[in-house]
Parts: C-alpha cells; sequence; structure tokens
C-alpha cells in the first residue's frame, strides 16, 4: 500500500512539484487546499484534495490524519499586504499547526520549507554552513519565516523528528500555472527582466534554484535527511550570473 504524504501549500511552485513528483514515485498525496476549484491541475495528476485553511489546527489536523510523513510548503510570500499579524498567521501559526499534526498523528517525519533569507551566504566559513544572520531582514516574511525556522529547530531538539530546507529564489514550471505566474513568483520578476520591463537593478544578488530541484532536495531530506538538520536548497551566489545569462 503506497504511502500517504501530507502537503501543504500544493498549489504553489514548491509545494506543486512536490506532489507531481511524490506522485510519480508512486506515493498518495493529500493536499490541504484553500479553494480545490483552483486545485484541478493537482486532482488531474492523481493528488487527494482536502478543503481547510493552514491557519485553522482542526482543518490541519483533519487533513493530516493518517499521514505518514509531511512536507510543508505553505507559506505567505508578500504582496500587497505587509501585515506582520497575516504573515504571522500563515508563516507561525500554519507550521506550528503542521508540527502540532506530525506530532499528534505520529508521523516519522515532516519537512519544514523554510527560506534562505535570513542565512549568511557570504560569511567567509564554509558555504554549507551559513549561519544566521546577525542583523536579518525585518520584512514581515523574514521576521516570521526566522520564527517559524526557530520553533522547528526547538521541537527537533525536545525529541521530535522535523527538519527545515532553505531554498533561494524559486523559478520554473509548477502544475498550477497560474500560481506559478502569481505577482509575488521570481518568475513574473524575470519575465519582466527579459522583456525589458526592468531598468533599474538592485545590488542585491540572489541564489536562484528551480522549484522541481527544490521539490528533489525536500524529498531527498524527508527519506535522508537527518533530524534537527537544515539543508541548504540554493545554488552558489555565482551561478547567479549564468543563470540570468542562460
Amino acid at each position: 500500500m503506497a504511502s500517504t504524504i501530507f502537503v501543504t501549500g500544493g498549489t504553489g511552485q514548491t509545494g506543486g512539484n512536490v506532489c507531481q513528483q511524490l506522485i510519480e514515485r508512486g506515493d498518495h498525496v493529500r493536499a490541504l487546499v484553500r479553494n480545490p476549484d483552483e486545485a484541478t491541475a493537482l486532482a488531474d495528476i492523481g493528488v487527494e484534495l482536502v478543503k481547510g485553511d493552514i491557519r485553522d489546527v482542526d482543518d490541519v489536523l483533519r487533513a493530516a490524519e493518517d499521514a505518514e510523513a509531511a512536507i510543508h510548503c505553505a507559506a505567505l510570500l508578500g504582496g500587497a499586504s505587509q501585515d506582520l499579524e497575516d504573515f504571522k498567521a500563515v508563516n507561525m501559526v500554519g507550521t506550528r499547526n503542521v508540527l502540532d499534526a506530525g506530532k499528534v498523528h505520529g508521523m516519522r517525519r515532516v519537512v519544514a520549507l523554510s527560506t534562505a533569507t535570513f542565512l549568511d551566504l557570504s560569511t567567509g566559513v564554509d558555504f554549507e554552513e551559513a549561519p544566521v544572520l546577525k542583523h536579518p531582514p525585518n520584512d514581515p516574511y523574514t521576521v516570521t519565516k526566522l520564527a517559524a525556522f526557530l520553533e522547528a529547530h526547538e521541537r527537533a531538539a525536545a525529541g521530535d523528528d522535523v527538519l527545515t530546507c532553505h531554498p533561494g529564489a524559486i523559478f520554473g514550471p509548477a502544475p498550477v500555472v497560474q500560481r506559478a505566474l502569481h505577482r509575488t513568483s521570481f518568475n513574473r520578476v524575470l519575465l519582466a527582466g527579459m522583456r525589458g520591463k526592468i531598468k533599474r537593478y538592485l545590488a542585491f544578488p540572489v541564489t536562484w534554484v528551480a522549484g522541481a530541484d527544490v521539490a528533489k532536495g525536500s524529498i531527498a531530506a524527508l527519506e535522508s535527511g537527518v533530524a534537527g538538520e537544515r539543508y541548504l536548497l540554493v545554488g552558489r551566489p555565482e551561478d547567479t550570473f549564468s543563470t540570468a545569462g542562460g
């Protein structure tokens, strides 16, 4: 009998690729979605859709019942709202709900997708060590993702089988196409650049990574990672230039 893997954020760029790759390897995938009508692309490839809200612990517990493991991809990235409370509700409370579900249902592992925005990727130490910045950005996204990261690792230190994955700027295709081209997507930024719509560039290089590669790394962490560890899913800084140059 196929394992049931619980996935959040399945309509997003990372979560959609996670769902697709899990289905392709023969798993039963259950995805928590706010609006099943907007997730038909997932249903079409065999994903079980459960309507619910990541911010509601009862919805998460119900959707995660009998799941062997979870890959938590849901996140509020930004957009028009920069209200800290909105970010807390999704990025912090949502993560806590998934971690709680993992414990309540006795999952073998929870993989929580974090971010590289609060990691020091320019440090002189080994690139793979990438410590947390002494003064990370204070935007709502980074603040709440850092708080969720710290809670996940507190759970791991207390004995829960939890680990985190840290992608950079994610681009590329995903099953739910309209979400892959959402205004908060890096795909939109890349398209604008290719079409000559960006006239000024900030001295703020990012580490690019394809959504399919983030999914592959997340699934590898699920199967072969070590509880309490964090895994960078990014290209090296110098890859930014080769990616931009094609």
